[in-house]
């Protein structure tokens, strides 16, 4: 299957997803991304700890999280 056949799919997907499941979509890209950075497996320095931090608390605070109870409700719907 080539690139693009893979890429129409995907957006074909998208709009069948829920909120939530769009949101762990989302994740688990940007987890793929981090990996492919050069520095991954690399100690970060205090100042992107905390800048991490800080993006994590931002999702937090706008709502941009999953309870318990989401968690396991998504994950039993796998």
């Amino acid at each position: 299957m080539s690139t693009r056949t893979i890429d129409s799919e995907i957006v074909s997907y998208l709009p069948l997803l829920g909120e939530g499941e769009k949101r762990s979509l989302l994740g688990i890209i940007e987890a793929f991304l981090k990996l492919k950075q050069p520095d991954h497996g690399e100690r970060v320095s205090i100042e992107q700890y905390n800048a991490e931090l800080d993006e994590a608390l931002a999702r937090i605070k706008s709502g941009r999280y999953l309870t318990q109870e989401e968690a396991e409700a998504e994950i039993n719907g796998w």
